[in-house]
């Protein structure tokens, strides 16, 4: 009861069977009954019996099936009223949104096809409507409970044998593009978790695939079957120079290792979790590690130990799509997101894990993207997804979870100029110095080259800030501003990108939503106008937004470029 402490209730927790007969005799109690979708799952017909007053869904996405399970077995319990919460109403299309709000307002919008309908042809009473369910609230509303959180986007240069094998990918468009993306994404992270995962399909794919898996591992020096998963001092070194994202990251470990942080670490490919936390040993934290193969009952006790202060020294390995859901992990205030994930909600719940409530320290979050690569076009996917999801502005689902065959083309093509792409599309004309365009555009005769740089304190961190005048003392982001790549409505999944090579259809409407898109991504890019951009040409900028992070000792010759957004200070 700790945010109703005057509620007079009983506080009941259904775990099995037994429980629920338990709840059906108190009949003149008011009872507060906390439940599991696990449990609902063994017990909705039981509790089919009971009159409820409200139920409350947490986590309500899960429900975003109209036909699953879990909803079917919550609509069979007689409940007055429905209150959902969830961060993510709508991730992949309009229908998973319908199924949330027709569960908890039915009948009012009538079938998928009507809704579907209204939202196209009558707006204003469509919001009307959609105002009567619909509250919601971003981050902001907690903020002055939160320390300042620190957000980077660190683009890594990628080695020499990973632009090889990229842009060799590129003679294999005619296979499955979902297969070759995900080819893609492996290989930004270590050429070792490609090649692996290459062996592991040999052994095990249908005999007119092996062809093409063949193929893939001949794209390999002849001798690189000596490298493997197994991380060893003597070839410790070796094996971090293939990737330079592996690089950073290491730099990114021993610090924190010396500065005694405890650090989250989140991936989507298991393979790439099991190189990480060798990775970790070998930098002797203790690793702690939560996937889709941790057992539910488990999952809290790991949380606490990693929270607990008397465990120190701890790197916390995290699934981003089987632990991003509702786990706290204030125990650090250091997150590393290895790769992003197409659909932003995922990684915005990852994130969401150190920053939140009861967090104390400054947070900060490095999100490592291989520069030129596909993970740099999941970003600006990303972005624009993010931006164009308004519950008021419904975005055709077909302009976003498919690709033209320039899409396609651009995606398997290794930009290596210029240091970086998106900072390009941005039309910025900052140069990298970490100053904001306004301050550039009030100020033009600035040299950025020539800024002065002071010092400050901010927690235990000593920062950094460039000056620009004698009257304007800095050039960092001081307002108080919401996520930039905050609260995505409409994502699609990793699954729902390719169409198997076949031409999309109905060019003619297609382009006309492509053009649409275009023309929304040029404005919703500028998103990343209100981060500060550095690049390691402006040398003292650059060290000054080391400083800030507490990097000051880490050599970083394998960033290329660095985009930094601080909130809540």
């Amino acid at each position: 009861m700790k945010w109703s402490p005057q509620t007079r209730a009983v506080l009941f927790r259904i775990l099995k069977t037994a429980d629920v007969e338990k709840l059906i005799s108190y009949r003149d109690t008011s009872i507060i009954a906390l439940v599991s979708y696990d449990v609902i799952a063994r017990t909705a017909a039981k509790l089919s019996v009971i009159s409820i007053d409200l139920l409350v869904c947490d986590e309500a996405h899960r429900l975003k099936n109209l036909n699953g399970r879990l909803r079917g077995q919550l609509q069979t319990l007689h409940a007055q009223r429905r209150l959902l919460l969830t961060g993510t109403p709508m991730q992949n299309d309009l229908e998973e949104f319908y199924s949330l709000i027709d569960f908890a307002r039915p009948d009012l919008f009538g079938s998928f096809s009507e809704f579907k309908n209204s939202s196209e042809m009558e707006s204003t009473r469509f919001n009307e409507l959609l105002a009567e369910v619909l509250l919601r609230r971003t981050a902001e509303v907690i903020h002055e409970w939160l320390p300042p959180k620190n957000d980077y986007i660190v683009w890594c240069k990628p080695a020499p044998l990973q632009c090889s094998i990229y842009k060799r990918l590129k003679e294999f468009l005619s296979y499955d593009h979902l297969t070759l993306i995900d080819v893609l994404r492996k290989l930004c992270n270590h050429p070792s978790i490609l090649y692996l995962s290459i062996i592991s399909k040999l052994r095990t794919c249908k005999e007119e695939e092996k062809g093409f898996y063949d193929a893939l591992r001949k794209l390999f020096p002849s001798t690189y079957n000596e490298f493997s998963l197994s991380i060893t001092d003597s070839v410790y070194a070796t094996f971090t120079i293939l990737s330079g994202k592996l690089c950073v990251f290491c730099e990114l470990l021993g610090t924190f290792r010396e500065q005694d942080e405890k650090v989250v670490i989140v991936s989507n490919f298991t393979q790439t979790l099991d190189l990480l936390k060798e990775l970790c040993q070998t930098l002797y934290y203790t690793v702690l590690r939560l996937d889709g193969s941790t057992e539910p009952r488990k999952r809290m006790e790991i949380v606490e130990q990693f929270n607990s202060p008397s465990n120190k020294n701890c790197a916390f390995l995290l699934s981003a799509k089987a632990g991003g859901l509702g786990l706290n992990l204030i125990g650090a205030s250091r997150m590393i997101l290895f790769d992003p994930d197409w659909n932003p909600a995922v990684d915005m719940q990852a994130m969401a894990r150190i920053w939140r409530q009861g967090q104390k320290r400054p947070c900060h979050i490095f999100r490592l993207i291989t520069g030129g690569t596909v993970d740099e076009k999941i970003l600006q996917r990303q972005i624009k997804k993010s931006s164009l999801s308004t519950i008021v502005e419904m975005v055709p689902a077909e302009s976003l979870i498919h690709f033209s065959d320039e899409e396609l083309q651009d995606i398997f093509t290794l930009r290596e100029e210029p240091e970086c792409e998106t900072h390009s599309l941005l039309e910025c004309q900052c140069d990298g110095c970490g100053l904001l365009p306004e301050k550039i555009e009030a100020n033009p005769e600035i040299d950025p080259d020539e800024n002065s740089v002071s010092t400050l304190d901010v927690g235990n961190v000593t920062t950094c800030r460039a000056k620009m005048s004698d009257n304007d003392d800095s050039a960092s982001v001081s307002e108080n501003c919401a996520q930039a790549l905050a609260d995505p409505l409409i994502h699609d999944r990793s699954d729902s990108f390719c169409s198997n090579n076949e031409p999309l259809e109905n060019k003619a409407e297609n382009k006309i939503l492509e053009d649409e898109a275009a023309l929304s991504a040029s404005a919703l890019m500028g998103t990343l106008m209100r981060w500060e951009h550095f690049s390691p040409k402006h040398e003292r900028q650059f060290e000054c937004m080391k400083a800030q992070a507490g990097l000051e000792e880490c050599c970083f010759d394998e960033i290329s470029f660095v985009m930094k957004l601080v909130s809540n200070i």
